[in-house]
């Protein structure tokens, strides 16, 4: 699955032209909540160190196999397959409010199912007119009014608001020009973003720069969040090829995730995880920090699921050799929060007998994780005679080879 191998994207120069060419943190062990931003209005609370759960992800913790249906519930999803729904493939997607949200980079729109996976509409805006987007490069949804915000490959860089029939709403510059690499709704009126410093930076303004930023989605202006540190390790590495195209491979992690109306954002080298809803911000858990080794590789963790009970963390090495990233251990550990025990676990799928990876940066209802079963899998498990069972064997038995993937709700108990 695209998420869960090393990836290497070839970029066009031309494609998105136009662009100018650790610190320690944790804590403060007093409570108390700093407000960052006069025209959004954003907290950042801050509390007691010994009020906050904590958990080594170095150690070695029992590793153990589980039948995902130990700890969660499955429901899996199907979508509708017509002319005007065809995925070239699923990668990320979007719940809530009935509704079903899937951006289609390859071709440059974005689907919009409901809550069972029936097709009902679709962006696709892509041009060079004034209520049209060059390239979609990020997006994020608003299920509450219904509207998808669309990162677009413009200089400078433009966040536009479609209505999910395809009508813009509203467009706006950007700032700065930040290099957004994910972003979320966090209220009304307010995104968050995880951020690079756009090309051409000098270095102490780059030393300076705050990886995570909210944008008022009323203007387009962009204020920092200061979560105690400024530097932030990253997951991708950018090369110069030759005849203009550059090369960006990536490890698949994510800093970010949302968990009904929770944003969740676990930097991947930071101590502390911070969830924010509305208009406040506050530790949620915190985690050791990570420390480069000699030979220069570096442990990399995020959150990838989140219920009352458990936290699930996703930590993977990053190796660094100057020129390519590659990827070495990975596991995934979940953390108890009401008896604060902890156990690495590789995951289970009682419907396949096969072992299952977890799409990290999803937006998804509350204490719900998720991932993608895609078709041809299911088409091959057919072909090889592996049997399947329950509910997903119905949908294998019933969906066209050529029909769309199929989601995975995991809804953790």
């Amino acid at each position: 699955m695209k998420h869960f191998i090393l990836f290497i994207l070839i970029i066009s120069a031309c494609s998105c032209s136009g662009r100018k060419d650790n610190s320690e943190a944790s804590a403060q062990n007093v409570a108390e909540s700093t407000q960052i931003s006069d025209s959004l209005d954003i907290q950042i609370s801050t509390v007691p160190d010994s009020q906050i759960p904590y958990i080594d992800l170095s150690r070695d913790y029992p590793r153990e196999t589980l039948d995902i249906t130990d700890i969660a519930d499955i429901r899996y999803i199907p979508l509708e397959t017509t002319d005007e729904s065809l995925l070239s493939s699923v990668t990320t997607y979007f719940i809530g409010n009935n509704r079903i949200v899937i951006p289609d980079i390859q071709s440059q729109q974005i689907l919009v199912f409901d809550g069972d996976g029936k097709y009902l509409s679709k962006i696709a805006r892509q041009g060079g007119g004034p209520q049209e987007y060059s390239q979609i490069l990020h997006s994020c949804v608003d299920f509450e009014n219904g509207l998808v915000y669309i990162l677009d490959c413009s200089y400078p860089r433009k966040l536009i608001a479609y209505d999910y029939d395809g009508n813009m709403i509203k467009s706006f510059a950007l700032e700065g020009d930040p290099e957004i690499r994910q972003m979320y709704l966090l209220n009304a009126n307010t995104i968050i973003a995880n951020c690079r410093p756009g090309i051409g930076i000098d270095e102490e303004a780059q030393a300076d720069f705050q990886p995570y930023q909210f944008i008022n989605t009323d203007n387009g202006e962009i204020r920092p969040v200061d979560l105690g540190f400024s530097a932030s390790e990253s997951a991708t590495k950018t090369k110069n090829g030759e005849n203009g195209v550059s090369r960006a491979i990536s490890i698949p992690i994510y800093p970010m995730m949302k968990n009904g109306n929770e944003v969740i954002v676990s930097d991947y080298t930071h101590p502390l995880v911070y969830h924010g809803t509305g208009n406040n911000i506050k530790p949620m858990v915190q985690k050791n920090e990570s420390e480069r080794h000699a030979d220069g590789n570096i442990m990399l963790a995020t959150v990838i699921g989140r219920s009352d009970r458990y936290v699930i963390f996703y930590t993977v090495e990053k190796i660094d050799d100057g020129n390519n990233l590659g990827i070495g251990r990975q596991r995934k550990i979940i953390y108890n929060q009401t008896d604060g025990s902890a156990k690495e676990i590789d995951l289970r799928n009682p419907d396949t007998g096969k072992g299952m990876m977890i799409v990290g940066g999803l937006e998804l209802p509350v204490n719900t994780m998720g991932t993608v079963i895609p078709n041809v899998v299911l088409q091959r498990f057919k072909e090889n005679g592996i049997p399947l069972k329950r509910m997903l064997k119905e949908i294998a038995d019933t969906i066209s080879p050529d029909a769309n993937d199929v989601l995975m709700l995991i809804i953790l108990k």
